[in-house]
């Protein structure tokens, strides 16, 4: 995580203080988050945190699966989200449509 802080996180905040560009403090923190996350459980790099902060289809299904995930831990009653798994119809069609997203390496470019 020093790493991803030393080598990523700062000279990407650098970049956009010192070219006076706007960001979003909670996409960066995301995109790190999420780099780390990959990384450590993965053992591979999305380079999420590239300053020119590329697009992930990867990413991006990666937060509706987690988002639909912990609605389901939070539900009051699992049988909602298993009627909706057994039709195929609302969250649970998202859940699987992000699912089947793949990652596709060659999207990001090496730092």
């Amino acid at each position: 995580m020093i790493e991803e802080v030393e080598k990523r996180l700062i000279p990407v905040f650098y970049s956009f203080t010192h070219d006076g560009r706007v960001f979003y403090l909670h996409d960066l923190m995301k995109r790190f988050s999420f780099g780390v996350m990959c990384r450590f459980s993965f053992g591979w790099d999305p380079y999420a945190l590239q300053a020119a902060l590329p697009h992930s289809d990867f990413g991006e299904a990666f937060d509706t699966i987690v988002r639909i995930s912990a609605e389901r831990a939070s539900s009051v009653s699992p049988l909602i989200w298993k009627i909706k798994q057994y039709f195929n119809i609302g969250s649970q069609k998202k859940l699987k449509e992000a699912i089947k997203i793949k990652i596709n390496k060659n999207i990001f470019n090496a730092l």
